[in-house]
């Protein structure tokens, strides 16, 4: 949607376009956070009716809130040697709707729309630790360059602000 404003240029007032920016979604924050589910050993991969099964050689994230987005990019920055990512979504009651695979090469981006009713994500992907493997997952519609998810930072608490290390992190890239 556009709209029309009007600008003194010139010395004279001209109407301009302006693009109505706000509903234009980029993401940045990486949902994935490989270290926070080896260091809670959340071991195993979504199977297709989106319960997750156990196993050694994948991870998985908790349920994700997805609030008001309407797209979520998965972007595959380094493929692993077997395996691959998947999406699960789930309804208000954590009840399974639909699950994503993403088989892509190294470098493939893919953006998935978020069916309707779905209040919560899941990711599993292969052990990064293990099977190498390098994802950037975010919502929107716009793939950012690879940033470690904030929960993956360990830190000691006490000392340091979580968040501004995070920010901090983010800068020097």
């Amino acid at each position: 949607m556009k709209k029309i404003s009007t600008k003194q240029i010139d010395g004279f007032d001209r109407e301009i376009e302006i693009e109505d920016l706000t509903k234009i979604r980029i993401g940045a924050r990486n949902l994935l956070y490989a270290g926070k589910s080896e260091r809670e050993k959340l071991y195993g991969y979504i199977n297709d009716a989106g319960s997750v099964t156990n196993g050694d050689y994948d991870i998985y994230t908790d349920f994700i809130e997805v609030k008001d987005y309407k797209k979520v990019t998965v972007k595959v920055w380094e493929k692993p040697l077997t395996g691959y990512a998947a999406l699960a979504f789930y309804d208000k009651d954590k009840k399974f709707i639909k699950k994503v695979d993403f088989n892509g090469n190294t470098y493939t981006e893919s953006t998935v729309d978020i069916p309707a009713n779905t209040l919560y994500l899941r990711i599993s992907t292969p052990r990064p630790l293990t099977k190498k493997g390098k994802y950037k997952v975010e919502f929107g519609d716009k793939a950012t360059d690879y940033t470690d998810a904030p929960e993956d930072f360990v830190l000691d608490t006490e000392i340091e602000d979580p968040l501004k290390i995070y920010q901090e992190e983010l800068l020097k890239k």
